[in-house]
């Protein structure tokens, strides 16, 4: 099985032990004019380098109520869809007079899209590995 399925797999699987004290959650209502409904969920994790996130992602994946679980496919990204997905990200805070820890582009060392994995979304669901951090954003937006 390839990586990217054995993370979408994996999310389908009881949560382990633990991960819930060793990952912060925030979430930011983006709600306004142009978005009736939206909302920021991220999941962050102090994540050694040398070790895969792929578990924190899985679980992460679980626990976001606004998935379609089991559907859609992961891909990976490169930096400069990255960086537009995180400019999108902090944009719609930044609209709704929010503010959210967003790790920088350039430490961003591995990325993946969910596609197609929350039905009603136009938003984006990235998995994101830094230097020190992993990261699990849902910009879930509905019209």
């Amino acid at each position: 099985m390839i990586r990217t399925d054995r993370i979408l797999f994996d999310s389908l699987e009881p949560v382990p032990e633990g991960f819930l004290a060793c990952s912060e959650l925030v979430e930011a209502d983006v709600s306004g004019f142009s978005v009736p409904y939206g909302l920021v969920h991220m999941r962050k994790a102090a994540w050694p380098e040398h070790v895969e996130p792929d578990p924190f992602w899985s679980w992460s994946m679980s626990q976001d109520r606004n998935l379609d679980h089991g559907a859609g496919r992961i891909r990976a990204v490169g930096p400069s869809v990255l960086q537009r997905i995180l400019g999108t990200i902090a944009t719609g805070l930044a609209r709704a007079k929010k503010s959210m820890d967003l790790p920088e582009p350039a430490n961003v060392t591995e990325g993946f899209v969910l596609e197609d994995g929350c039905e009603y979304c136009f938003g984006q669901v990235l998995l994101v590995r830094g230097r020190e951090h992993a990261h699990y954003f849902h910009y879930h937006c509905e019209s």
